[in-house]
């Protein structure tokens, strides 16, 4: 009775440990860059933001990505415009990213069918802490390239709230 109640806990203990490896997220295959938040300056509010961007066909020599962008501006820019744009390229480099497109709806008409840039970074903390954003803006290029402004560059500053999640897919060499 020994053995049988001692091979029945093995075999639970093997079941138990396969299962948890088993419920191991899988590696993504496509870098992806996601967040909302309050964007800050000096500690204080100036925008709120809110972006998905998914590189849309795999290839490490393209930066074609897919998404969406939105940015609500508070006291940043005269008239505090809101902006809306589809993503067009990201460039993931481990933690940091830049994500880029095309301003297809605002409020101002300066931005309208410009380029814009986000350069965000994830800490990997809870909660957002210690994350990054920084929006460019460059009204007069429509077509945005995101090997402009490589990762890291632009010196981003803290989020006030929210939180951004940067995924680098690429195989460690």
């Amino acid at each position: 009775m020994k053995k049988v109640l001692a091979a029945l806990l093995v075999g639970l203990i093997s079941l138990t440990l396969s299962g948890v490896a088993g419920a191991a997220p899988a590696t993504p295959d496509v870098d992806f860059a996601k967040g909302r938040g309050t964007d800050s300056f000096g500690g204080q509010a100036i925008g709120a933001f809110n972006f998905s961007a998914t590189d849309s066909d795999g290839l490490p020599a393209t930066d074609a990505a897919t998404g969406n962008f939105s940015y609500h501006a508070k006291g940043r820019f005269s008239g505090n415009p809101s902006l809306k744009g589809t993503v067009t390229c990201l460039r993931v480099e481990g933690s940091l990213a830049v994500v880029g497109g095309t301003v297809d709806n605002t409020d101002d008409p300066t931005f309208e069918g410009g380029s814009f840039y986000l350069g965000v970074s994830d800490s990997g903390l809870p909660k957002g802490e210690g994350d990054e954003f920084l929006l460019r803006l460059d009204p007069g290029f429509p077509n945005a390239s995101c090997g402009l402004y490589p990762p890291g560059t632009g010196g981003g500053r803290p989020i006030l709230k929210g939180d951004i999640l940067v995924i680098d897919a690429t195989p460690p060499a």
